[in-house]
C-alpha cells in the first residue's frame, strides 16, 4: 500500500522476501524511483539498456 519512490515501498518488499536490503538490487528506468531505493538501502541501477544492465549484474557476482 506504498507507492514507490517512498523507501518505506521498497522495504515492505525486501521483508517479505526476507532478505537483506543491502543484498538486493532494485532496476528501474525512473531515476526517483532508483533513489527510492538507494535511500531504502537497496543497490539501485538506472536502466539504460539491456547490456549496461548485464555489465551491473556481472560486477555484482549475478551470473548473465
Amino acid at each position: 500500500g506504498v507507492p514507490k519512490p517512498l523507501a518505506q515501498a521498497y522495504l515492505n518488499v525486501v521483508e517479505a522476501l526476507g532478505v537483506p536490503a543491502a543484498r538486493t538490487a532494485f532496476i528501474d528506468d525512473h531515476d526517483p524511483n532508483v533513489a527510492g531505493a538507494v535511500d531504502a538501502g537497496l543497490v539501485g541501477h538506472l536502466y539504460v539498456g539491456l547490456d549496461e544492465v548485464r555489465r551491473f549484474l556481472a560486477g555484482h557476482g549475478v551470473p548473465v
